[in-house]
């Protein structure tokens, strides 16, 4: 009955107060991990006025015309912590969509601070599925607007490029924006979480330093100063260090202490501290104990669509099965961590598609309606003035893609390139069978060359020997420096014999380039390798790198394949 009577009061709010209620509903359930009844509330605060996150952005145009700016800001809010929530439930393209809906609202209402968080949130997005370089645009666009609207709130954004940098293997700037996060955090309306994310990416930026006694002591930071959400990934951390440091009691503690953590549903952190334990078991060489946290680990994961944690808990188990002799189990288990893994590269390619394609929907009806709002001839020359100038900006954007994909000394590709071209071709290979080769050549005697004649010489014949490797390849070949004089060459569609056919042709037309060009006797050592059946990009690169080494043991200026 008093459901009956809650209804009845329901039904006779006014519109704008029914809309503060399930807003503010949603923001209640959110603070308490009630994420399940913040989507609820978030999404019927939507449904109430007719707005839907999927449907095309010049459906929100006409129904956010319609709005006052006080009902606007409630929907905005609303849609604040629905997107939140959906990214804590790691649906990143549903996150995405809310986020570029808020974002809209708070354009509508002249917010501009409040758009700089979304913005800020649509960078936590694309960072989620690996599209870094829009994830550090959103972050600078929001820390820009922050820092001359807002200074106090630009720990947000200062931590989303710090996690950028992260993942992109740069610790320095990681660790040096992540310090000023949390300088930046001690005056932040979210001080707590800004904190703890600042405290935890510098953890990890000293770990991947290897400074494992300053990854402790911000790990250990981190979890003083956190809240139950926060604690859970900081014991993360400090048990993922230990376990690297061989302190396995000390990573059975933390990780065993992250699960103990109940106050909320963090399903992610609670699926690696049970792998973890596995792991603590199998360095302790007790795989029989390993396969109880490991069970656990995979019922979990499996039970809330978590392919990337069921994977690592497949990848253990098989492991620890492997140690008890248990063959047969060992492999089923393995199979099921290779099938997770290429469900999630597919999984994560259509993400990123769709996360695209959202934006680019987005853009294109802000440009639409940019274009109708310039109809006059005076407005008409200012909108070719901004299209002229949007062009210029696109093609330093394309500039600086691909110097960012360029090595600066040679031309030719970088290692990032490469690794983008190589994960291609695995995929290709994995889908459809086309084999694929790998050349690593790598100039004999360097270092000898460099002393003998200065760096400046050595540079001048790198230069020589990466346009030598591209006369020898084919356009859909991808020549790559790696660093110093090591270079890689891809070859797609081409079997060991085409690889060892290109490999002569190198060792003959490097040489005599270096000769011609610079008068000095240079040669070159490669090795081959070609694509197997369960290759990854680690694994075919350490082939051709172990072909290259015995190639240079035998003498150098041969093939090894």
């Amino acid at each position: 009955m008093e459901d009956g009577y809650t209804a009845m009061a329901q039904s006779v709010l006014p519109p704008d107060a029914r809309l503060r209620e399930l807003s503010a509903a949603a923001a209640a359930a959110n603070h308490e991990f009630n994420y399940d009844e913040a989507m609820r509330h978030g999404r019927e605060a939507l449904a109430h006025v007719g707005l839907d996150p999927t449907a095309d952005p010049r459906e929100w145009d006409a129904c956010v015309a319609e709005l006052d700016p006080a009902t606007a800001a409630s929907l905005a809010n609303a849609a604040t912590t629905l997107a939140i929530s959906l990214f804590r439930r790691s649906d990143y393209v549903a996150s995405l969509q809310v986020a570029q809906l808020e974002a809209h609202l708070r354009r509508h209402i002249g917010d501009e601070r409040g758009e700089a968080f979304a913005s800020v949130g649509l960078g936590w997005c694309h960072h989620a599925v690996g599209l870094y370089q829009h994830a550090l645009a959103h972050h600078s666009v929001a820390l820009d607007i922050l820092e001359r609207s807002a200074p106090e709130a630009v720990a947000g954004p200062l931590n989303g490029i710090a996690r950028v940098y992260l993942d992109l293997g740069q610790p320095e700037l990681a660790l040096e924006y992540a310090l000023r996060g949390l300088e930046a955090a001690s005056v932040s309306r979210h001080a707590v979480r800004d904190t703890s994310t600042a405290l935890r990416i510098i953890g990890l930026a000293h770990q991947q330093q290897g400074d494992g006694a300053a990854a402790r002591r911000a790990f250990e930071e981190c979890f003083e100063r956190s809240d139950a959400y926060g604690k859970r990934f900081a014991l993360l951390g400090l048990g993922d260090l230990s376990l690297e440091e061989g302190k396995l009691d000390e990573a059975r503690q933390s990780f065993e202490k992250c699960i103990s953590l109940r106050g909320e549903s963090v399903e992610q952190a609670d699926g690696q501290a049970l792998v973890g334990l596995g792991r603590v078991h199998l360095a302790h060489g007790e795989p029989e104990l390993a396969l109880v946290p490991l069970a656990h680990a995979l019922e979990r994961s499996t039970a809330s669509g978590a392919p990337v944690d069921a994977a690592a808990a497949h990848r253990a188990m098989a492991d620890a099965l492997k140690r008890l002799g248990r063959w047969e189990e060992a492999l089923t288990h393995f199979e099921s961590f290779f099938e997770l893994n290429q469900q999630t590269l597919m999984q994560l390619s259509d993400r990123r598609t769709q996360l695209l394609q959202v934006q680019f929907d987005v853009e294109r009806m802000r440009k639409d309606r940019e274009i109708d709002r310039l109809r006059n001839v005076e407005l008409a020359h200012a909108y070719t003035d901004l299209r002229q100038l949007h062009e210029r900006l696109e093609a330093q954007a394309a500039h600086l893609e691909r110097l960012s994909r360029t090595d600066s000394l040679t031309g030719v590709p970088n290692r990032r390139a490469f690794e983008d071209a190589l994960s291609i071709e695995l995929l290709r290979f994995r889908r459809g069978g086309h084999p694929f080769s790998l050349l690593m050549v790598d100039l004999d005697d360097f270092k000898r060359l460099n002393d003998t004649y200065t760096h400046v010489v050595g540079d001048a014949v790198l230069r020589t020997a990466a346009q030598a490797l591209t006369e020898c390849t084919r356009e859909v070949d991808v020549v790559a420096r790696l660093g110093g004089e090591e270079f890689v060459i891809l070859l797609p569609e081409t079997d060991l014999r085409g690889a060892l056919e290109v490999a002569n042709k190198v060792l003959a037309i490097v040489p005599r380039k270096a000769m011609e060009a610079h008068r000095l006797h240079v040669t070159v050592s490669v090795g081959v390798a070609t694509s197997e059946e369960l290759d990854d990009q680690s694994t075919v690169l350490m082939r051709a790198d172990t072909n290259l080494y015995e190639a240079k043991r035998l003498g150098k200026n041969r093939v090894g394949a």
